[in-house]
């Protein structure tokens, strides 16, 4: 193991932190969501990437940083684009994610000079959300960890308003 700055230590480089790492899936086990807070350079990164790396059987999980979003439209895209990518996926909903991505490539370029009425954002927070529900997963608990999710909100209030950042909020319990 080397001492590592700057990057995120991965594979024998990652301090065990088997306490914590056990506490995560116990509360997956349980159903419940995980919300990880600590002040910078703790090592939150790290233990996502290393569940990534080596995870349990019948789990698998996915990292995505989303840092510099402040659009829920594209927040939801990258959500999308990281599902694509799931090995676990049963190839009927891979072609449901692809089929679903191009909605998404229409709703960003519109949301760039025009802003989506509520409507047309809440039903694609539905079909979204209607699309993970329907994920054939192979039987596998799929996790997706978003890094950053506090910078993205705050992000999302500065550039889209309060009234968005608290729909988005109420989307993402």
């Amino acid at each position: 193991m080397k001492n590592i700055v700057g990057q995120t230590p991965r594979g024998d480089d990652f301090f065990p932190r088997n306490k914590i790492v056990n506490l995560i899936y116990r509360r997956l086990d349980s159903g419940a969501n995980v919300y990880m807070a600590a002040p910078r350079r703790m090592g939150k990164t790290a233990i996502m990437r290393h569940l990534e790396d080596s995870p349990r059987d019948n789990y698998e999980f996915k990292y995505l940083i989303t840092e510099a979003v402040d659009n829920p439209i594209i927040y939801f895209k990258h959500l999308s684009d990281s599902l694509h990518h799931l090995k676990s996926l049963h190839k009927k909903s891979i072609d449901a994610i692809k089929n679903f991505m191009p909605e998404f490539e229409r709703v960003s370029v519109i949301t760039t000079g025009v802003e989506l009425k509520f409507a047309e954002r809440h039903k694609v927070f539905e079909d979204f959300k209607r699309l993970i529900k329907d994920l054939d997963t192979q039987g596998k608990t799929v996790i997706i960890m978003v890094d950053e999710f506090p910078q993205t909100v705050e992000n999302i209030l500065r550039a889209q308003g309060e009234g968005m950042a608290e729909q988005f909020l109420q989307f993402n319990r």
